[in-house]
Parts: structure tokens; C-alpha cells; sequence
């Protein structure tokens, strides 16, 4: 059951990857948490923490060699409460209309030998199929001239398109419905830095005229800083902290957020920057007690063998360190 307001209910997920060929690498860890309504909240953290894995987790995408071992995921948006893992196949008719998913390349949503306009379409189709082909298409043109998008594009094929561009169109069929909650896993990874603004722009726009609720991952904290109310933090399949973004940034208290936040450049500021030291922990073989303790620099004992709790140090404001027990 959802609490008031809460637009997906996240309580101890764990999910990972399994083969012949190599041993479980569970890359969600017993992850909590919630998202609410109209709201952009970041999940940050290096790469192979496991932030992907939990987005395709939280969308349903549970598919060989992924799979889910405990935990739940209840989603609550536009009426529906729905167990996202338990029903996949309910699940799949939530899509698109009620839940949206972007993954990290555009190319893998747009089908590279069909125009843009007709794989609008074919949403259209299977989600308003009551509609004529003129009003499909009127609503279609509509929707992208509120988001400053020509409809030019829609003659196009995505090769045509620039990777900017392309960003854009994905984002637009993600909330063409409208949907309550949009999945973006790196959505402005290997766009230049202008192209980055006015995506970010979007998304703020969408979120603050249509009510979606958006997540997104990156590993750029940079990003979160622009756009993001809330920002998780992953490390080693854990949630390590949880905040506004705001506070995070201004007052980090795990070890690896403060470090993540100190190795950003400043406006001005021309001192040397130095990164984390030593690497992201082997999921398949992950260090006992907390697994950031082999890089971190306020190291205790306990740190070797006792995995932290994750505890609500103020209102809103949680963190997983012994440090702060």
C-alpha cells in the first residue's frame, strides 16, 4: 500500500545479475526509498554502483540475467497501485502512457529505418486507438511545438537527427501521455554542454506544466546540481545518502559525498582537484561491512565489519555511515 502522496513506494529491493559463467553480482542491494509527485530527483554515484541496474529494476525490465531476490516496488500514479516486479506483465501496460522509461542512447528507443512520425504513430495506436490518423497527428504536432520542437522532425529518420535532437524526440514520446513517472538513465550523456542546458530546461518544463515526476541517473553530480530537488546517492548497490539536493551539496555527510562534491570544479576557483582514490568495489566479491571502507579516509574499526544502516539524521535527510550514528 502506497502512503498519501507517494508516487512509487521503494522498500528493501534486491537485484542482480546471474550466469553459469560467473558468480551473483547483486548490483541493488536492500535499496528504500520514495519518490512523490511533480518532483526531479538524481541518483548519482560512479559507474558500476548499480544506478542503471536499478532503474531497469524499478521499470519492470527484469529480463535474464537480471533478476530480483527480495523487496518490493509499488507504484502509484494516475490512479492505478500497481506491484511493478510482481505483475510484469500488467506492468508492461503501464508503459508509455503511466510510466516511462528513457535508457542511455536514444538510438536504442528510435528505430533506425522508420520516420519519426510514424513511430509517434504507433504510440498513438496502441495507447489513444479511439483517435483518428488526423488527430493523432494533430495532437502529436501539438505536443512538440509546446516543447519548442519543429515539426519537421517528424519527416525525418533518426539518423537525420543530431544527438541533441534525438535526446529531445525520446523525450518527448516518453511524456506524450503525460505519464506520472519518467525513468531517465543518463539522458544527456555525450551531448556538449548547450545541448545539456536545454535538455535539462525540458525536463524542468515538463516536470513543472504537466506534474511528471522525473528520476534520473547520472554519474555527472554536476547535472543533479542544475536540475534535481532530491539527490541519492549510490555506491556499491547501496543508497548511501539521501537529501535534498541542496543540502547535499552544502552539507554532505558520507564519507563518498563529500568527496564526489570536493572533486567538483568551481567558478573561480583555481586549486587542484583531486579524484576518489582506488576503484568501485567487484560486486560479485564485495568487501565485508561498509563497502566503501577500502577508499575511504575516516576509516574505523567497525567500518571492517558492520554494514552501516541507512538513518534519517534529520527530516528528510538520510545517511548509511557509522560516522554518523
Amino acid at each position: 500500500m502506497c502512503a498519501p502522496k507517494v508516487l512509487l513506494d521503494v522498500a528493501g529491493l534486491q537485484a542482480g545479475y546471474a550466469s553459469r559463467q560467473m558468480p551473483f553480482v547483486r548490483a541493488v542491494d536492500n535499496i528504500s526509498f520514495r519518490l512523490y509527485p511533480q518532483e526531479i530527483v538524481g541518483l548519482a554515484g560512479e559507474s558500476g554502483c548499480g544506478k542503471s541496474s536499478l532503474l531497469k529494476t524499478l521499470y519492470g525490465l527484469v529480463e535474464h540475467p537480471l533478476r530480483v531476490e527480495a523487496g518490493s516496488i509499488v507504484f502509484c500514479g494516475n490512479g492505478h497501485q500497481h506491484s511493478i516486479i510482481q505483475d510484469l506483465r500488467a506492468t508492461q501496460k503501464l508503459r508509455w502512457r503511466y510510466l516511462s522509461y528513457i535508457p542511455q542512447a536514444s538510438m536504442s528507443v528510435l528505430n533506425p529505418v522508420v520516420r519519426i512520425e510514424k513511430q509517434f504513430q504507433e504510440l498513438m495506436e496502441i495507447h489513444e486507438p479511439g483517435l483518428s490518423a488526423t488527430g493523432s497527428q494533430d495532437k502529436v504536432t501539438e505536443y512538440l511545438d509546446q516543447l519548442g520542437l519543429s515539426s519537421t522532425v517528424l519527416r525525418s529518420f533518426p539518423h537525420q537527427l543530431s544527438g541533441g535532437m534525438r535526446q529531445r524526440v525520446v523525450i518527448a514520446m516518453a511524456t506524450l501521455f503525460s505519464p506520472a513517472l519518467v525513468l531517465a538513465d543518463e539522458p544527456t550523456t555525450g551531448l556538449d554542454v548547450v545541448v545539456q542546458r536545454g535538455i535539462l530546461q525540458m525536463v524542468r518544463d515538463m516536470c513543472e506544466q504537466y506534474g511528471t515526476t522525473f528520476m534520473i541517473v547520472s554519474h555527472d553530480v554536476g547535472i543533479h546540481y542544475q536540475i534535481t530537488d532530491r539527490l541519492m546517492i549510490m555506491y556499491g548497490g547501496y543508497l548511501v545518502e539521501i537529501g535534498t539536493t541542496r543540502e547535499l551539496f552544502e552539507k554532505p555527510c558520507h564519507p563518498y559525498t563529500q568527496l564526489l562534491i570536493a572533486s567538483l570544479p568551481r567558478l573561480g576557483d583555481t586549486g587542484k582537484r583531486s579524484g576518489i582514490g582506488g576503484s568501485p568495489p567487484d560486486l560479485s566479491r564485495p568487501p565485508q561491512g561498509c563497502r566503501f571502507h577500502p577508499r575511504c579516509p575516516q576509516i574505523m574499526e567497525v567500518c571492517r565489519s558492520e554494514i552501516p544502516e541507512l538513518l534519517e539524521i534529520t527530516p528528510g535527510h538520510y545517511v548509511g555511515c557509522h560516522l554518523s550514528i
